[in-house]
């Protein structure tokens, strides 16, 4: 962590990702763009059990520290502790994808912008749901979050816990609150 001469804020965790990548003989790994397979659908129904599980879950373990400064596989990382209970090897391919996106944005930083006093202020939240989207259980999923300026302040993922049968498309649009007195 670091300041900026504009009393900005940036987090770093290039020396732990460049630590972890070591500790996994992954170091020289080619960095890939996407954090995750594209067609990639994860379930805990196969056959091909992991042969050391302890890896899987030490390395899970370091991979959600990373995800305070690298949000983008937050997502992943939680669908990978999901499946800790019995790792199996395309759970393992995930998470080596996952070691080698991030040895390709080790130099990737998270801002933590200063807004100016006399502006006003600016809130927005994103919310993205699906339904059925697990493969295991078929329960429903979504995933949020909440920007103050450019500075994201909360997200979340959460997996519901009872099967919904009907859905709701709800679109918020934020407008300056209105003076009643005119």
């Amino acid at each position: 962590m670091y300041y900026q001469p504009n009393g900005s804020m940036v987090l770093a965790q290039t020396n732990y990702i460049k630590e972890l990548l070591t500790k996994m003989n992954m170091d020289e790994a080619n960095g890939v763009s996407t954090p995750m397979f594209s067609t990639c659908k994860l379930n805990k129904h196969e056959e091909d059990k992991l042969p050391d599980p302890l890896l899987y879950k030490s390395t899970i373990g370091a991979l959600q520290y990373v995800t305070l400064t690298t949000h983008d596989i937050a997502f992943y990382v939680n669908k990978a502790c999901q499946l800790m209970v019995e790792p199996l090897e395309s759970h393992w391919s995930v998470v080596k994808h996952l070691l080698r996106y991030l040895s390709g944005t080790t130099t990737n930083m998270f801002l933590l912008a200063w807004s100016n006093p006399q502006q006003q202020y600016s809130l927005k939240a994103y919310n993205d749901s699906y339904w059925a989207n697990d493969l295991d259980d078929r329960l429903y999923t979504s995933d949020s979050c909440i920007y103050h300026e450019p500075n994201l302040v909360a997200w979340s993922y959460k997996k519901q816990s009872l099967v919904a049968r009907s859905g709701t498309n709800v679109e918020y649009l934020l407008t300056p609150p209105q003076s009643f007195y005119g």
